[in-house]
């Protein structure tokens, strides 16, 4: 390239840069395709010219330049990102999971390579500074999330369907377990069991079983749909219930299979916390003559095992993800917010032994009220879930150009800008 040429490349990038930065589309346009034509061969500019299409929301220009950028730097995160955000534009869900999978293995890569003597104070600064980002985003999702439950109150009515079907099935099969053998003078509810001192017997424990599955089966889908709406109005996107619904319904197979895997452990550990408990409860009183009912503690171990498979859902319905690639992201992320989605868990379980305290007050413990009463907290449980995975995934796949200089990080969507901030003072 001639020094003359490549004056007039730069000029024409420079020209471009201006443009995007003064919003003046159509000029930044004719400038990126001017510098190609002084070097069809640099990448960058095929970058420029795809956000400069994004913007534009010409996304189908946007994509055919991000591709042509990778075809000549692959692997380049910043283009990658963009690829992904104009897949998800143009309602391609799949592809963009294919593009943030590359943008994932990129990243194992270069920390494979991190690992050199040269290299380990470089990685550990990135690594430094990646976890002090998505500590500082994780704090502005609750308001995201209570904005969103308080202005979708409809976003309840999947909860309410699915605990209140679950219910009548339950209740519809009850008689069955009677004609189990043995001492079955009276079938327990689990939290019955859990806050009275009675003997639990056969016909109760594989009621309990049946249940939990029945209503996992029915829930699933269900709940997945909360996630899904949730994800459309964080992008101000328009579904309806019919859309999300059949979209879980899409994902129906790994769903079922990885909620049913996280409730049996969740279960199993339940169970070993009864147990432990109930140990205690009669040594305190064998030993010291303590007459305490700890049983009812046992309820507190479910969202220990809980925090590492809750955010399979979104993995399986957002990104698209099998079973196991799903309850592996669930672990890494569950393992990366513990303390706060053990916190959230806590308070759903609690409010419910609260409003389960209330009513067997009043002589209602056994009944459907106070399952249906804790559909709220389900419903901002499973909001604020999905805003923890979409807003980390969003941080962790932008391009750290764009984090510089302590600028806010932003999300280019539909050719505008917004950072998490904007989002919450709507």
């Amino acid at each position: 390239m001639s020094e003359e040429v490549r004056a007039e490349f730069i000029t024409h990038l420079i020209n471009g840069n201006n443009a995007m930065h003064r919003d003046e589309l159509d000029l930044a346009v004719a400038e990126y395709s001017l510098a190609l034509d002084h070097n069809p061969n640099f990448p960058l500019i095929y970058t420029k010219l795809g956000q400069a299409n994004f913007k534009k929301k010409d996304f189908e220009k946007a994509i055919s330049c991000f591709k042509k950028a990778l075809e000549l730097n692959p692997g380049h995160r910043e283009t990658l990102y963009r690829l992904a955000m104009a897949y998800e534009a143009t309602e391609q869900p799949v592809k963009a999971a294919v593009v943030y999978e590359m943008m994932d293995e990129e990243d194992q890569r270069k920390e494979g390579s991190a690992t050199s003597p040269g290299n380990k104070n470089k990685s550990r600064r990135r690594s430094s500074s990646a976890k002090s980002l998505r500590s500082i985003k994780t704090s502005e999702v609750l308001p995201l999330s209570l904005r969103t439950f308080t202005t979708h109150p409809l976003l309840i009515v999947p909860v309410f369907i699915g605990i209140a079907a679950s219910l009548l099935i339950a209740k519809a099969i009850m008689p069955f377990f009677y004609m189990i053998p043995g001492d079955n003078t009276e079938i327990l509810s689990f939290f019955t069991y859990l806050l009275n001192g009675r003997q639990i017997n056969a016909a109760t424990v594989i009621y309990v079983v049946v249940n939990m599955l029945i209503a996992t089966i029915i829930c699933a889908p269900l709940f997945a749909s909360v996630t899904i709406l949730t994800r459309y109005i964080y992008r101000d996107k328009q579904t309806s219930f019919g859309t999300a619904l059949t979209e879980s319904f899409a994902r129906i197979s790994p769903l079922l299979s990885t909620a049913i895997i996280g409730a049996a452990v969740t279960a199993l550990v339940v169970a070993l916390g009864i147990f432990l408990f109930q140990l205690s409860t009669i040594v305190l009183y064998e030993i010291w003559g303590v007459s305490i009912r700890l049983r009812p503690l046992a309820l507190l171990t479910a969202p220990l095992p809980a925090v590492y498979f809750i955010y399979a859902v979104p993995s399986i319905v957002i990104d698209k993800r099998d079973m196991e690639s799903a309850l592996k992201k669930s672990g890494r992320i569950g393992k990366r917010y513990f303390l706060k989605t053990a916190c959230l868990l806590y308070f759903v379980v609690i409010v419910y032994s609260l409003i389960v305290f209330a009513f067997s007050k009043i002589g209602y413990a056994g009944s459907a009220l106070p399952y249906l009463c804790i559909a709220p907290v389900i419903t901002f449980t499973l909001i604020h879930i999905t805003m923890v995975f979409t807003v980390g995934q969003e941080i962790k796949n932008i391009p750290r150009s764009e984090t510089r200089g302590g600028s806010p990080v932003t999300d280019e969507k539909a050719g505008e800008s917004v950072d998490l901030s904007a989002k919450r003072r709507k």
